[in-house]
């Protein structure tokens, strides 16, 4: 099995020695778009480095979309067993809340597979230079990774974002997941409030929901999916309200649920954070860390 980067496995590995010759082509992040200039690049006869200090393939594989869609699969075949089970038994008969172990087990399966296509071996036998550390900018020619230095003509800054932190009061002490982190949940959530009514939160909401948790959407704007036709927000807002889904939005005399149960400060078992994501500036000082102003990039702090 390929070890992925930042694994002890890997660093265990001799890293690529620092060149004195000057790459080509300089990538800062190994996610679909990072992956796809360095393996160009290379193809191309360039010289590539590519630093990348968490996993191969970036949120697209990891966190992102590969694991949202293949958890919207296994919950849709869940409320097909719902229906079915619903049409042979009329008596009531209902389904067991999904084995999310089993869940996430698949998803890492598929995370594997399709990190072939993207290995160390593969990029390394490209002649690309990885290094499993995150870097950052010391001048306009120059980056810094652990203790080395590395020269360069052209760079891509392709880290991605992250989710952002909505200001809620006692959320820091609280057991909450985010967008990212709910990936690695082993035990399915009696009850998730799901803070933010966008794409992502629906999509996890309305999945969560299929497999067996009680689920409640927390919107702190007045519309549901406020960027989206309105129409499309309110077929969606139903759909999900029939699949279960409470969803409460901020009016003028307080929270209105668009599905009766639980109210906004009832208690709950997980909160996933979906209100957004942000990148990192492409001055900023590291890969996925914080952004600086641009009159300080290459400064120490």
């Amino acid at each position: 099995m390929t070890p992925r980067p930042g694994s002890p496995a890997l660093r265990r590995r001799r890293a690529p020695a620092a060149r004195t010759r000057i790459h080509d082509l300089l990538v800062i992040g190994a996610g679909p778009a990072g992956l796809r200039a360095a393996e160009l690049a290379a193809r191309l006869g360039a010289s590539v480095a590519l630093f990348e200090p968490r996993r191969l393939g970036g949120t697209s594989l990891n966190t992102g979309s590969v694991p949202s869609k293949a958890l919207i699969r296994s919950a849709t075949l869940f409320a097909a067993l719902r229906e079915v089970t619903r049409l042979q038994h009329p008596d009531g008969r209902d389904v067991p809340p999904a084995n999310l172990q089993r869940i996430a087990s698949r998803l890492r399966q598929i995370e594997a597979r399709l990190l072939g296509y993207h290995s160390l071996e593969r990029l390394q036998r490209l002649g690309i230079d990885v290094y499993p550390e995150a870097a950052r900018f010391v001048d306009a020619r120059t980056v810094a990774a652990g203790s080395a230095r590395f020269q360069f003509r052209k760079a891509v800054v392709a880290t991605g974002a992250r989710p952002t932190l909505p200001g809620i009061p006692g959320l820091a002490e609280g057991a909450y997941v985010t967008s990212e982190s709910i990936f690695a949940l082993e035990q399915l959530p009696a009850r998730l409030a799901v803070v933010g009514g966008g794409p992502l939160g629906c999509e996890l909401a309305q999945a969560f929901c299929r497999l067996g948790s009680e689920v409640t959407i927390i919107q702190d704007e007045a519309k549901f999916l406020p960027r989206e036709e309105r129409d499309a927000a309110q077929i969606l807002a139903q759909s999900m309200a029939r699949d279960g889904v409470t969803i409460f939005l901020p009016t003028p005399s307080g929270w209105q649920g668009h599905e009766g149960g639980a109210r906004p400060n009832d208690a709950c078992d997980a909160i996933p954070r979906c209100t957004g994501l942000r990148g990192p500036l492409p001055r900023g000082r590291h890969s996925r860390m914080r952004a600086v102003p641009p009159s300080r990039a290459g400064r120490d702090p």
